[in-house]
């Protein structure tokens, strides 16, 4: 599938993601296991039965996947021996990876990558302040080109991420100014809970 680079953008802006990538494959998005059908493969085995199940446990099940897509077959080197195995000797189960949220309907999936690091929780973060703000704006009743003064109370992490993108979110909410105070010992009540810190924001029409 092909997608517009304006529908790529949107998707990135409406999902808070750094990257969209479209790929024709969930390889590598999903892990894969595979478990030997014990009915089908128990009489043509035998004793070798066990030592299939050890190797097959090791293997990538990828690896399986595709063979039995591109010739309906894997054979299994079983300490010397060769043994062909079809789909219907297997059962090739499919895990997502820990770090990734999947959705799939027919033949489109979704996996977002929901690992972050500093950087994407600081960036997170100040996106959120800027919803904060603008939220505020509107509920004051300032109009879209008013410059206001800001000011974010803040601690820890959530005070160093305001403060690592400051002139960002100046931008974004026609700030003339940002200060960030420390949230403890202001006496104010917060605004919000953004990465788990308290915040409170003062704004006024510059």
């Amino acid at each position: 599938a092909v997608l517009r680079d304006e529908v790529v953008t949107e998707i990135a802006t409406e999902l808070n993601v750094k990257r969209v990538e479209v790929v024709t494959s969930l390889e590598g998005m999903l892990d894969y296991t595979v478990v030997p059908n014990f009915k089908a493969l128990g009489p043509r085995l035998g004793k070798l039965l066990p030592r299939v199940k050890a190797l097959l446990s090791d293997l990538d099940g990828a690896v399986v996947r595709r063979a039995f897509d591109d010739a309906s077959e894997f054979v299994l080197d079983v300490d010397g021996t060769p043994v062909t195995l079809g789909p219907d000797d297997v059962q090739v189960r499919a895990q997502q990876h820990e770090e990734l949220a999947l959705a799939q309907d027919g033949a489109v999936a979704v996996a977002l990558d929901l690992t972050l690091d500093d950087d994407l929780r600081a960036e997170g973060s100040a996106r959120e302040l800027v919803r904060l703000v603008n939220d505020r704006r509107k509920a004051v009743g300032l109009d879209l080109a008013d410059r206001i003064r800001l000011t974010i109370y803040a601690d820890g992490r959530l005070a160093a991420s305001a403060a690592r993108f400051a002139e960002w979110i100046a931008g974004e909410v026609l700030a003339v100014s940002v200060e960030i105070e420390a949230f403890t010992g202001s006496g104010r009540e917060a605004d919000a809970v953004i990465d788990g810190e308290p915040v409170a924001i003062s704004v006024e029409r510059a």
